[in-house]
């Protein structure tokens, strides 16, 4: 059967492997290079425990309770668009984080960094599958990507430590925006995959697993700040209260 698309990858295609590794690889070392910079932060921005575990983990679960509404969003709006749009925002997000004057702040801008991240990963491997028709093509070109993710994760902890000997804790999230700069200039190089019509988005389901996922973990780090402090009563409370919303996104999204 005639097909437009070569059978095995043109340069372009190498060429745009390696652009598809920097969005990765800047994220895996954002989420390696945080952990340090925590000392600094609290000692500069004074947040509660509660704050510094938001501002820790509030990235990762937006993530996953967003990953799903993005790998829907990539084939109405376009692949190598929603990734440009993902890295922009993740870019600005992180210079915003850097610029953070009180803990609110920081857990904002971490949150939108969250959100934007979640785009990565669908579009990006929906875009190797178009750049790489071949199998072996792709399973490489996937094991390419998944290694730049695992150097970003080995990237972090010495580079969050040069740059917290040399500069503020800012720094770590100002690394980023070059990278999305690099990105956005070099977006050229990925193939341009037009958006096309898809299911419809049962958005009062994503809003409500959102809130189900935020609201366990809420009631999970209340209850550790509480066994601290050694309120056995209000802990149990917090979680009663985190299950509840817990089921009540549940049944909003999956209808039972």
């Amino acid at each position: 059967m005639a097909t437009d698309i070569p059978r095995t990858a043109t340069w372009r295609a190498w060429l745009g492997l390696a652009v598809l590794t920097l969005p990765l690889l800047m994220s895996a070392t954002d989420m390696t290079v945080l952990f340090l910079a925590l000392p600094a932060i609290a000692a500069d921005l004074a947040p509660s425990s509660t704050q510094l575990l938001w501002i820790l983990h509030v990235a990762s679960f937006l993530q996953v309770g967003v990953v799903l509404t993005m790998g829907w969003l990539g084939p109405r709006m376009g692949h190598r668009r929603l990734l440009t749009a993902g890295v922009a925002v993740y870019g600005v997000s992180s210079l915003a984080a850097a610029l953070s004057f009180d803990p609110t702040m920081l857990i904002a801008t971490r949150a939108v960094m969250g959100m934007a991240a979640a785009s990565l990963l669908p579009s990006i491997t929906s875009l190797l599958r178009v750049m790489f028709p071949d199998t072996r093509q792709f399973s490489a070109a996937i094991a390419v990507v998944m290694s730049s993710f695992s150097a970003g994760m080995a990237i972090g902890p010495p580079l969050g430590g040069v740059l917290l000997e040399y500069f503020s804790w800012g720094s770590v999230f100002l690394i980023n925006v070059p990278v999305a700069v690099l990105l956005l200039l070099f977006a050229p190089l990925l193939p341009r995959v037009e958006g096309e019509r898809a299911q419809r988005l049962d958005l009062l389901g994503v809003v409500f697993s959102v809130l189900a996922v935020i609201a366990v973990i809420f009631g999970l780090q209340e209850m550790a700040d509480d066994m601290a402090s050694g309120s056995g009563a209000r802990c149990g409370r917090t979680w009663s209260a985190s299950r509840r919303g817990w089921c009540s996104g549940r049944s909003s999204y999956g209808g039972s």
